[in-house]
């Protein structure tokens, strides 16, 4: 069951970059064109792009394990600045910068290294099917959901957005959590 947790602040973090905050910044609390709500999250995804060969450099230095724990603690600490940034009345500069640090140094250091990671896991004869039942169960529970939970946590709070960054927070933190408690089979 650990292993599920583990990419679970990955694709939390990555589907509220790439989906929520789109119809959030665009929603007319808080303002944002159409236009720059796509720039801001082209920005990020580019700076994503750009950025993973980096987090996979780190992972192979420092280690899988440890790149993946450190860079989900990183989502932790940064969701509230991320959706105070999201929410910041359209200011465009603030809210590319803050996902593209979600990309560019979370997604980054998240994908550069869940591939070592994950393969450590299982054994050769079962790698292949461990991974993609992981990560595509997180994907379809954890990715599928978390854009909708944020939304529907936000309208509960009546446009406060502190339930949903302590939503992603505390998924972050269960990677960061599951991580620490996993062995590897080295």
């Amino acid at each position: 069951m650990a292993v599920f947790f583990a990419l679970t602040g990955h694709n939390a973090l990555n589907y509220i970059l790439a989906v929520f905050s789109l119809s959030f910044m665009t929603s007319p609390e808080v303002g944002m064109s159409r236009g720059c709500a796509l720039l801001a999250v082209s920005i990020g995804s580019v700076c994503g792009v750009l950025t993973t060969r980096l987090g996979g450099l780190a992972a192979d230095r420092f280690g899988s394990r440890a790149v993946l724990a450190t860079s989900s603690l990183l989502g932790a600490v940064g969701a509230f600045a991320l959706f105070w940034a999201l929410s910041s009345g359209g200011d465009l500069v603030l809210a590319s910068v803050a996902i593209a640090v979600g990309y560019g140094l979370v997604i980054a250091c998240t994908s550069g290294s869940q591939g070592a990671f994950l393969a450590d896991l299982f054994p050769t004869a079962e790698r292949f099917s461990g991974i993609a039942l992981l990560r595509e169960t997180n994907g379809a529970i954890v990715a599928g959901f978390s854009p909708l939970i944020a939304a529907a946590l936000i309208s509960a709070a009546d446009g406060s957005t502190w339930g949903a960054a302590l939503f992603l927070a505390a998924y972050c933190l269960s990677s960061v959590l599951a991580v620490l408690l996993m062995r590897s089979r080295q």
